[in-house]
Parts: C-alpha cells; sequence; structure tokens
C-alpha cells in the first residue's frame, strides 16, 4: 500500500493479483468488453481491471476514468488494449485503487477504443 496515496502496489508478471477484489467481477459475453470500459471511464473509475480469457491474462489500469497502461500477452499499451477487447470470452475482476507507475497510454478511451477496433477490423 502507497502511503502517499492509499493505493495497492500494481500486482506483477503474470500471477493473479494478491488482494482480493473489491467491488466487481463477472464474465464478458453478455455485455461487450467495450461497454463496461466505457462504464468505468464515465464513471472516474481508478484502479486496476484484470481480463482472463481462455488462461491468458491481462491487466487495463484506470486513474481517474483515463485508461493509462495495459498489458496482455507480452503486449503493452495500446496493442495490449487491442489484444484484450479482441478476445472472444473472459472473466473480469476489478481492483479499486490499484496504481501503476507505468503510463503507456495517453489516448481518451473512445480514441483508444476507435482504434483498436480499426486494427481488429483490418
Amino acid at each position: 500500500m502507497d502511503g502517499k496515496t492509499g493505493a495497492r502496489a500494481a500486482p506483477s508478471g503474470r500471477e493473479a493479483p494478491a488482494a482480493t477484489p473489491t467491488g466487481f467481477q463477472g464474465a464478458v459475453g453478455s455485455l461487450p468488453l467495450v461497454d463496461l470500459l466505457q462504464v468505468w471511464s464515465l464513471n472516474g473509475f481508478s484502479g486496476l481491471v484484470t481480463v482472463t480469457s481462455l488462461g491468458v491474462a491481462g491487466r487495463i489500469y484506470f486513474v481517474d476514468g483515463a485508461i493509462v497502461h495495459a498489458e496482455a500477452d507480452g503486449h503493452v499499451g495500446e496493442a495490449a488494449v487491442t489484444t484484450i477487447i479482441g478476445w472472444p470470452q473472459g472473466t473480469f475482476e476489478l481492483y479499486p485503487n490499484t496504481a501503476t507507475l507505468s503510463r503507456t497510454i495517453e489516448k481518451s478511451v473512445s480514441h483508444l477504443l476507435l482504434d483498436a477496433h480499426r486494427v481488429l477490423d483490418e
């Protein structure tokens, strides 16, 4: 836990976060992950969203509703977001107030998701 912000340190590597999530967890399927990402953005969520699909885990970090960093399957930044939203199914867990020191994404969430869809459509 960070003494200044009260945020938990970000989990590293491919292992699952050590802390128990507070908030929601669920399956991605009936509601597209992109819709959930937009809701979390509009609500000003700060923390970590882990997404797991077919044994592969991805992480998306939010700060005040902005996606600031992502990692998945050897990719970081925008490529990781594209990878994660391209997964056909999966589960997610929210870890509010979990921070990262990395900032690999500068785009707004809407531009990031539009670009990811463009790449997936190509």
